[in-house]
């Protein structure tokens, strides 16, 4: 099945790309993907915050699995609760946005991006010279 992807940010742009890809969608009997990427949540500072307790004044970093098992799992945790907590904006903005999504096959995806995004400036972004 053809799909229509939109991407939504809760801003009132994002919204109306969303109303016409969900128009699109209808007219072609495609699926609508409505997507939402949000800033990544720093990993390792759960670790590496372990590490410095740990050490305590001591200048050798400890070499404790359990320590560093305990301190990833705790950085697992806050990426889960970080994704869901996206997730739960994708769906509020989908609802904010009042845009008619019966009778149409949605698909949500929240992602993280990637570390580094160009900015709208043009950061990162190849220009051409005249």
């Amino acid at each position: 099945m053809a799909q229509v992807v939109a991407g939504i940010d809760g801003s009132q742009h994002s919204f109306e790309a969303l109303r016409l890809a969900a128009q699109v969608a209808r007219c072609r009997s495609a699926a609508l993907h409505v997507m939402y990427m949000y800033e990544p949540l720093r990993t390792g500072q759960a670790s590496a915050a372990a590490l410095v307790v740990a050490a305590g004044t001591s200048m050798t970093f400890p070499t404790d699995e359990a320590v560093m098992r305990e301190a990833t799992a705790r950085d697992e945790e806050e990426r889960r609760a970080h994704h869901d907590h996206a997730e739960g904006l994708l769906r509020q903005f989908i609802n904010q946005a009042e845009v008619d999504l019966s009778g149409l096959e949605v698909q949500r995806t929240a992602f993280s991006a990637p570390r580094h995004v160009p900015r709208a400036r043009g950061e990162g972004i190849a220009r051409r010279s005249a």
